[in-house]
């Protein structure tokens, strides 16, 4: 649950919220990030999971496709690993910290004037 929306002055009601939330929960682990909350199943799983599924299920490596991932927050690190050496990896944010991503943008704003070069660079390539 992204909380970047959220007034200020409401942030520690809705973490109280979440926390009572998270009380309940006896099937679910609960991780923070940049602005939020994740639920997820307890079991070994994050974000780079699904990448690493997709990827083996499909002929990615043998391809001209190569995976891309943008992220923002900590908890895409872990798929920043999992395509790393055969992806693009693009951590956006202007803070200087570790990250696993390959590449930075700073703000939402040049993820769009970058997807849109790309775009644009793959329609002319056919």
């Amino acid at each position: 649950m992204h909380y970047r929306q959220v007034p200020e002055a409401n942030i520690a009601e809705f973490e109280l919220r979440i926390e009572e939330v998270w009380k309940q929960q006896t099937q679910l682990r609960f991780t923070t990030g940049k602005k939020v909350f994740e639920f997820l199943p307890a079991i070994e799983w994050n974000k780079g999971k699904p990448c690493f599924r997709f990827m083996r299920l499909s002929t990615l490596i043998r391809s001209k496709i190569v995976p891309l991932f943008i992220g923002d927050d900590i908890t895409d690190e872990d798929a920043f690993q999992a395509i790393d050496n055969i992806g693009i990896s693009i951590v956006v944010g202007e803070e200087n910290r570790q990250t696993r991503a390959r590449y930075s943008l700073k703000n939402p704003q040049e993820v769009i004037a970058f997807l849109e070069d790309l775009a644009a660079f793959s329609e002319k390539d056919g």
